[in-house]
């Protein structure tokens, strides 16, 4: 069952399936040799046709989804329901890290929304990534009083909940989200079902990643906007009296706790 792979083995398994798909020849090439198998005598005719016709179609689905045509599309629909920014001012900036996508555009975007006075603190969310963006921000001028992190969390999930415990201590009720373009849908619906109302603020996406690589991003977020659909991570759970309380926060904070990272400029 999906709930109980340990985030270990599955950051390890779809590492394993992303290299796959974006390596053209693992994909294409058993995709042609079981086209070209049908024309083996040892074939059943009556699951030529069948064969001929899937594996061809999976073909051209592949090329067209890493062709620059494919990599707009699969971004377009990632952007396309995402609520306009009305310029309203907020209660905190939450900006999320994600690894080595984008890390100096986040800052500078939650640095440029705190300095044009949309919002009091900035929370950092994010394992090891809250503690470099606090570093930045504070070296970009920033106060330190401004300055909330979350170090624990490695999902957006974990995000979400865990940056609520931050929240809830200020009393924050309207964030602005800052996240790379493709993340922000699943964030905000994420952030939104703890009873948030979310202003998006995404981050421009990088146009120098090649077509394939931009693909895979975007299906990434499908996948998992399905499995946060499936598993009911969007609908309603503003009515959760207490976050601490849930199995996630105390499996996380006590992950944290045991290797001694859990340390932040103002803690929750």
């Amino acid at each position: 069952m999906l709930l109980s792979i340990p985030l270990s083995l599955w950051f390890d398994i779809r590492g394993k399936v992303q290299l796959w798909f974006s390596t053209p020849q693992l994909v294409l090439l058993p995709l042609c040799a079981l086209y070209l198998s049908t024309y083996f005598p040892g074939f059943r005719r009556v699951w030529k046709p069948v064969a001929r016709w899937g594996t061809a179609s999976l073909v051209i689905a592949y090329l067209l989804i890493i062709s620059p045509l494919g990599a707009a599309l699969t971004m377009g629909g990632l952007t396309v329901f995402l609520p306009a920014d009305d310029g309203q001012p907020a209660d905190a900036v939450v900006v999320l890290g994600r690894g080595s996508l984008q890390p100096i555009e986040r800052t500078q975007q939650a640095a440029q929304l705190w300095q044009a006075r949309r919002a009091p603190v900035i929370l950092a969310s994010g394992d090891d990534d809250a503690l470099k963006f606090v570093r930045w921000l504070a070296a970009d001028g920033i106060p330190t009083s401004a300055l909330l992190q979350e170090p624990c969390s490695l999902t957006t999930e974990e995000n979400a909940v865990l940056s609520a415990l931050v929240l809830q201590q200020i009393q924050a009720k309207r964030i602005i989200l800052v996240t790379d373009t493709p993340h922000m849908l699943r964030s905000l619906l994420t952030f939104r079902s703890l009873g948030f109302e979310v202003l998006p603020q995404p981050v421009p996406f990088p146009t120098h990643l090649a077509s394939i690589d931009t693909s895979i991003i975007a299906l990434k977020e499908y996948v998992g906007i399905a499995i946060y659909a499936f598993f009911g991570r969007f609908r309603d759970r503003s009515n959760i009296a207490n976050y601490q309380t849930t199995q996630l926060v105390q499996h996380r904070l006590a992950h944290c706790t045991q290797r001694s990272s859990f340390t932040s400029t103002q803690t929750f």
